[in-house]
């Protein structure tokens, strides 16, 4: 389960792309360049789509008395090559109850270094 399924669809996403260099830094990045970013930005929202289209919405089966939960014919695989990171799906969380969950990803803005 997700966030998503225990709200009953109503979460959405918030993908905000970070030019802060303590950012990058944090997680052994050297920091983009403004475009090199929204570019990066929009490569993950487009790959979380699609990992997100990757199960039908009728895969999940709940079938007790076969101890069946997922009809795994139903699900899709999908391998996303981006231009700084690849990503293999399906999903491991059910289809949204909402169908596309609802993501926003504001245009980044060059930040000043952080100061010693």
């Amino acid at each position: 389960m997700s966030l998503d399924h225990i709200s009953h669809g109503r979460a959405g996403w918030l993908l905000q792309a970070e030019t802060d260099p303590s950012a990058a830094e944090a997680v052994g990045r050297e920091v983009l360049g403004l475009e090199a970013t929204a570019r990066e930005a929009a490569d993950v929202l487009e790959a979380a789509r699609t990992i997100w289209g990757t199960w039908a919405p009728d895969a999940v089966v709940r079938d007790t008395e076969r101890g069946e939960y997922v009809d795994a014919s139903r699900l899709q695989y999908a391998d996303v090559e981006a231009e700084t990171f690849s990503v293999r799906g399906p999903a491991i969380t059910p289809r949204s109850p909402q169908g596309l969950r609802p993501s926003s990803s504001p245009t980044p803005t060059a930040r000043p270094p952080a100061s010693a």
